[in-house]
């Protein structure tokens, strides 16, 4: 699903900053500053004010590419992480919550369980749009389209008729992309 910039904006979020790798700037922030914020912390609490500062940018990071393992095991080499475009949002400095919740590292046997306690911490967090904030919904195949209709069409209740309309019209296929485009 693809939100308006216009959304994005209002709510805060920020386009992610990409790095190469092997950049100076990457070996600086992830060798020296995120293992000094790593070491022994697991809180926000446990950071100075300074510290706080330095954890929102690294927050804002990812690499510009390299491999993805996805939890159907299927792993892509070399896979350009800027071509996602994304904007992020993260939650305030602020706000007391868990440093590190990234489940890379966990077994897929404890990524559910995980996932759980880190919704859990954050329960309280969220970000509301409208189907007006809806700029499309891409589905994998045009088999999807009817599932991803009833889902919409379930919705219905919170939105007006011609709301859901508009939002069904939003919906395309990666298939149609890559024969109409």
């Amino acid at each position: 699903m693809g939100l308006k910039k216009k959304w994005a904006e209002e709510q805060g979020l920020n386009p992610v900053l990409y790095i190469e790798k092997k950049s100076v700037l990457a070996n600086s922030i992830f060798s020296d500053l995120f293992e000094k914020l790593k070491s022994g912390r697991e809180r926000i609490s446990d950071l100075t004010i300074e510290e706080r500062k330095a954890f929102d940018i690294i927050r804002y990071i990812k690499n510009y590419e390299g491999r993805v393992e996805r939890m159907n095991g299927k792993v892509t080499e070399n896979y350009r992480f800027s071509d996602e475009r994304e904007w992020r949002y993260v939650i305030n400095p602020e706000i007391e919550h868990n440093l590190f919740g990234n489940l890379k590292k966990a077994s897929s046997e404890k990524v559910k369980e995980l996932k759980k306690i880190y919704n859990e911490d954050i329960s309280h967090i969220s970000l509301e749009f409208s189907p007006e904030d809806i700029n499309y919904i891409i589905i994998r195949s045009e088999n999807e389209r009817d599932a991803t209709l009833s889902l919409i069409e379930k919705v219905k209740g919170k939105n007006s008729l011609e709301e859901v309309k508009r939002l069904t019209s939003r919906i395309i296929s990666v298939e149609q992309l890559k024969t109409d485009f």
